[in-house]
């Protein structure tokens, strides 16, 4: 196993795979080396392959690890309903786990449940996850998400501007609406991150998206930035968590695998 890992640390993961399946030929019932195979697999989206290696686990011991990898690699394969078995096993097998561990499985629900459009019971997932866990930023990164697509736009910022502040969250919400077709009011959502901080390079980044979309120049009109508030200034020195080319945060697992 050092060995794996040296190869992973240097570069050469293919070669960290072949030491693990040699390794599992040797002690199949090594749940050690099954779940650091998983996780390569995964991380260089080999996922078939992962959920097989996750399978050949479950057929000896399942356990909540194997579990909720076999969740998340479904979800990975769009294979929602079935993932959904997998994430509710994961939990019900979850007792005596410590309260991070419980929210991060109960944040891979919500995330499944996000993907198959059950916003409702998505939210209420979530919201378990994040009353065990309060730190944990995916869970409420995901919550605004699942709020924000059944309506409940004020609740939605309100987590994530908790997250990465007003800007990145009006950011989040313009994304959201530029992807359900919605690009007036997404106009409107930029220019009030803009107005909040005027450099911030996920809502620009968007708002050129949303100019080559809908033909509108990319430049704010004169009446809509505000000066900036003390809170506006404040949220500019936070690291910014949401956000990417179109711009907002994907809703995501969270890697309770390997706990």
């Amino acid at each position: 196993a050092t060995l794996a890992a040296r190869y992973e640390s240097t570069g050469q993961p293919e070669l960290a795979v072949e030491h693990y399946r040699i390794l599992l030929a040797h002690a199949p019932e090594s749940a050690t080396h099954r779940l650091e195979l998983i996780r390569i697999l995964h991380s260089l989206n080999l996922t078939e392959q992962a959920l097989a290696a996750t399978e050949d686990g479950l057929r000896l011991h399942a356990t909540r690890q194997l579990l909720s990898w076999k969740g998340i690699l479904l979800d990975s394969l769009d294979r929602h309903a079935d993932a959904e078995s997998a994430h509710r096993e994961a939990l019900a097998r979850a007792q005596g786990a410590s309260p991070s561990t419980l929210a991060a499985l109960h944040n891979n629900l919500g995330n499944n449940l996000l993907l198959q459009k059950r916003y409702l019971d998505a939210a209420s997932s979530l919201e378990t996850a994040l009353s065990l866990d309060r730190r944990l930023d995916t869970a409420r990164n995901n919550l605004g998400m699942a709020l924000a697509l059944h309506g409940d736009t004020a609740r939605a910022l309100t987590h994530w501007k908790s997250l990465a502040g007003p800007a990145a969250a009006h950011t989040n919400l313009a994304a959201l609406y530029i992807e359900t077709g919605r690009h007036k009011e997404a106009r409107r959502e930029l220019n009030i991150a803009l107005g909040y901080d005027p450099n911030h390079p996920a809502a620009l980044r968007n708002l050129a998206v949303l100019a080559s979309i809908d033909g509108q120049p990319a430049v704010l009109e004169p009446n809509s930035v505000r000066r900036a508030s003390a809170w506006a200034k404040i949220a500019q020195t936070l690291k910014s968590t949401l956000g990417f080319t179109q711009s907002r945060e994907k809703t995501s697992p969270t890697q309770a695998a390997q706990q």
